[in-house]
């Protein structure tokens, strides 16, 4: 779950919290209120009723409705007497003893309780309670109707209109809440959105220095808050890693500059001591394999300096149409003596390719290396395979051996700096070559990966732009000769 989402979350939440208590107060203290003053009403009914019966007024009091028996129907002297007032009804029974007794008809009002002949009794104080008369809800107040008697008065008032008022408080509140909980949330996700525009601003240059690797990249500062602090600390780490990435490469560059005077020096001084007559066989192999180690020194030094130049965007790339078919049978053919000796047939199909813009020179360097890597890998007798072809707005070319295959895991080591994977066939380089071939391909806007074939052997393929030139790319050529092809190792 994102931040932004659970910032929305949280907001819609405290809100909607906070709306429910609320309304769970509003919603009891209105009940109550008005329960509150529909007992009220019932109170100053009853008490009035009391007063004028004890005064001796007289009620237009009637039975409730219904259909009686003839000859049955009692007279209103010796019975309750049921009454309306401008709320509500009213009952007064004048002896609750003779009514419980004879209370028996279904066309009476509510029947009485034993409670009721207690407070008529003085026993208990008076109450109320909630009833149902043909199925509507009322509110009932009972009170002793005097001291002298066991009569009693009874108050109703129907709760339909008070219910109905609390139905629609209900509704109301919960409408408000679950609104205010979804306008909270609207508005937390839009603040969060600004609040969190720095942090993605953060988000996007970690990326981007991730996949580009490039530490000139900086974050602008918008405030002075914690996130402005955040962006700060992050420039000022990237202007560390810059820093010391430069001096890195200063150093490699540096070195390899050192190294190249006195390996050039010493393998000139071997040549010329391998030219002379040499009695004793041992001193020859001796100066053979000296001469080997500064050859591959020398080679090491020209990679560690290539790629400085690379990493510190030193490296100048031509800008021509290349046919990459024309270029690929060119290294063939280069190569082909080197496959002979191994008794490995090179078999190349590229025909029709589209030209792309890129340097030559360079691109070239990429075919030598992977094609040394291959010849190196395939077992003898084994044929390599090269092809190349127009797809999709792109030159598509594979180089695919015979070889034992990487292991799992693999197919991007093989592209880092000094990686050597042990295995048989490995060869004594250094571990530079196709991380400088995937510089170069890249830097031309292309991609080169590798992967096991399924009857055997690993398949380098790499791909072109056909069309247009990287943005990263100089367009002025080198003026100083680029360096000789550099035999490649996979591991």
């Amino acid at each position: 779950m994102s931040l932004r989402t659970r910032l929305t979350l949280a907001a819609g939440g405290a809100v909607f919290v906070a709306l429910a208590i609320a309304s769970f107060v509003i919603f009891f203290s209105v009940r109550s209120k008005l329960h509150d003053q529909i007992d009220v009403s019932l109170f100053q009914s009853a008490e009035n009723v009391a007063t004028k019966t004890s005064a001796g007024a007289k009620f237009g009091a009637k039975l409730p409705p219904g259909r009686y028996p003839q000859g049955n129907k009692p007279s209103l002297p010796s019975g309750p007497l049921l009454g309306k007032t401008g709320s509500g009804f009213f009952q007064i029974v004048p002896s609750v003893s003779v009514a419980l007794k004879g209370d028996t008809s279904p066309n009476s009002f509510v029947p009485l309780i034993e409670r009721d002949a207690r407070v008529a009794d003085g026993v208990q104080p008076p109450y109320f309670r909630d009833v149902e008369y043909h199925g509507i809800a009322m509110r009932l107040y009972t009170m002793r109707l005097g001291s002298s008697s066991d009569g009693i008065v009874r108050t109703a008032r129907t709760l339909t209109e008070a219910n109905g008022t609390i139905g629609r408080v209900r509704s109301l509140l919960i409408l408000l809440t679950l609104a205010g909980a979804a306008a909270a949330a609207l508005l937390g996700r839009l603040a969060a959105r600004t609040v969190l525009r720095p942090v993605r601003g953060l988000a996007e240059a970690v990326r981007e220095v991730t996949s580009t690797r490039d530490l000139n990249r900086r974050i602008p500062i918008t405030g002075r808050d914690e996130l402005g602090s955040l962006a700060q600390d992050f420039n000022a780490m990237l202007g560390a890693l810059q820093e010391s990435q430069r001096a890195q490469q200063q150093l490699i560059a540096d070195a390899s500059h050192e190294l190249r005077t006195p390996l050039a020096v010493m393998r000139s001084e071997v040549e010329v001591a391998l030219r002379k007559p040499l009695d004793d066989p041992r001193q020859r192999n001796l100066l053979s394999s000296l001469l080997e180690e500064c050859q591959r020194l020398s080679s090491l030094t020209d990679q560690l300096l290539t790629l400085s130049r690379a990493d510190a965007g030193v490296t100048r790339y031509g800008r021509e149409p290349v046919n990459l078919a024309t270029l690929v049978g060119e290294v063939v053919e280069t190569m082909r003596p080197l496959a002979e000796v191994k008794q490995s047939a090179v078999v190349f199909r590229g025909e029709g390719t589209a030209p792309t813009m890129g340097d030559p020179q360079r691109l070239r360097q990429v075919f030598y290396n992977v094609l040394d890597n291959a010849i190196k890998y395939t077992p003898s007798g084994s044929p390599l395979a090269l092809s190349a072809w127009t797809t999709d707005g792109a030159v598509t070319v594979e180089v695919a051996d015979q070889g034992p295959g990487l292991s799992p895991g693999e197919e991007q080591r093989v592209f880092e700096k000094f990686y050597r994977a042990q295995r048989p066939g490995e060869s004594s380089g250094a571990g530079l070559g196709l991380t400088i071939c995937r510089g170069i391909i890249e830097a031309h806007g292309g991609h080169i990966w590798a992967e096991n074939q399924p009857g055997g052997g690993t398949a380098f393929r790499f791909t072109l732009p056909l069309t247009g030139t990287p943005p990263d790319m100089v367009t002025e050529p080198e003026t100083a000769s680029a360096p000789p092809p550099v035999p490649n190792e996979r591991s």
